[in-house]
């Protein structure tokens, strides 16, 4: 098939590729090529930052995206973050439905202190990616200086002051708990994993902050094990926002709205009945099977060029 039989076209490999092999220029060019014949060109991106791909007429995939970020891609969608199916691997495919208590029961665990050379690594990094980034010479768009861990301990502590919502949280000062080794960490009954989990699968709800980069993988892990998330909105762009109206499924907290989570989470559970607390459990994992894990998502990625090119104007719901 030419370019000028087909409505858009995809660079072979992600950008990620170019950028360390240094064939940008080989990118650009097949860009220029599409944009010639009219033609839009798919591109995806890997990594925590998110990538500067200087090309008008793409349609990004990226995980963590910035919602208000000036980009020069005419299109941007959010990836997610492809986790196993825990309820497969821990529940034997059965999902534990909670029944509703008075006060909403809210875990974390992970990250949300840090060490002073955590801190300077982090502060180190921002800094170069800022100063590149001000010459025009950054491939990634620079985090803030603030390290991640700190919003979440703030976010923690405001809750487990709170006497609206009972907590279940296990801190940690490293990033999972310190344990180095990819077979340890990919390990589904390593420790520190069955501990993440059962955190998840004990609770409610689960905070889900951004991490290194703007995005949470902790949000789709929450809704593969069918518990509602408290998402703390960084200026985030969700997968299938154009199709999914998110703030259904999450207790949803914009930053500014931090110092009244509590509030909020507390309200959302009060507005749910015994039966529509119950439902919603099984909504968010049926999500998460639909549209989230690496199946569900790539069942639907066509609706992203249907949307793109105008040939679904309306959302197809869920």
């Amino acid at each position: 098939m030419t370019l000028d039989e087909a409505d858009l076209c995809f660079l072979p490999m992600s950008w990620n590729h170019y950028l360390q092999h240094k064939r940008v220029a080989d990118a650009l060019r097949f860009a220029a090529e599409a944009r010639a014949a009219g033609k839009l060109v798919g591109i995806w991106a890997d990594g925590d930052f998110e990538k500067i791909v200087p090309i008008e007429n793409a349609i990004l995939f990226q995980p963590g995206l910035n919602r208000s970020r000036r980009r020069l891609p005419r299109y941007a969608f959010e990836v997610p973050t492809f986790v196993r199916d825990y309820v497969e691997v821990y529940k034997d495919g059965k999902l534990p439905i909670h029944k509703k208590q008075e006060k909403p029961l809210i875990g974390f665990c992970g990250q949300a202190a840090g060490r002073l050379p955590g801190l300077m690594v982090w502060l180190a990094k921002g800094l170069q990616l800022r100063v590149l980034h001000l010459f025009g010479r950054s491939p990634e768009v620079p985090p803030p200086l603030s390290p991640p861990w700190r919003l979440r301990g703030k976010v923690l502590r405001l809750l487990a002051q709170s006497p609206l919502v009972e907590t279940n949280f296990i801190i940690r000062n490293r990033y999972r708990a310190g344990v180095r080794s990819k077979q340890e960490r990919d390990d589904p009954w390593h420790p520190t994993n069955v501990e993440f989990v059962n955190n998840i699968f004990d609770t409610d709800y689960t905070v889900c902050i951004r991490g290194g980069g703007n995005f949470s993988k902790r949000l789709y892990e929450t809704l593969c094990c069918g518990r509602i998330p408290i998402f703390v909105d960084t200026d985030s762009v969700l997968p299938y926002d154009f199709a999914i109206d998110w703030k259904r499924y999450c207790v949803w907290v914009d930053k500014s709205e931090v110092p009244f989570i509590a509030e909020k989470v507390a309200d959302f559970h009060a507005s749910l009945s015994a039966e529509d607390f119950e439902n919603l459990q099984v909504q968010c994992r049926q999500l998460w099977l639909d549209r989230l894990s690496k199946q569900g998502f790539f069942n639907h990625f066509h609706e992203h060029f249907e949307y793109v090119l105008g040939r679904r104007s309306v959302p197809s719901g869920n």
